[in-house]
């Protein structure tokens, strides 16, 4: 619930800030489906972690290498996909 407010919030400031001149930078999509994507990630995360501590036990490290093999993963990806690998 707390990774969906987030989000929300996250998305209504970027998209409606009133600051924002019109003749400026427009919010594209794939950034707010990105910032979705990250924000709720960033709240599933500690949950799904402290589950899995709780099963399995692993070493902290461990952890963090598969959360960082997955975020490349999905880095290198999505910079294919784009067009920006290169």
């Amino acid at each position: 619930m707390v990774a969906v407010v987030v989000t929300l919030g996250m998305i209504i400031f970027k998209v409606y800030d009133p600051n924002q001149k019109k003749d400026e930078h427009k919010t594209e999509l794939i950034g707010i489906v990105l910032m979705v994507f990250s924000l709720i990630g960033e709240g599933l995360l500690p949950d799904f972690q402290a589950v899995i501590k709780q099963n399995f036990k692993p070493v902290p490290t461990v952890l963090l290498v598969f959360v960082n093999k997955w975020t490349f993963f999905v880095t290198v990806a999505f910079s294919i996909v784009t067009g920006h690998f290169l």
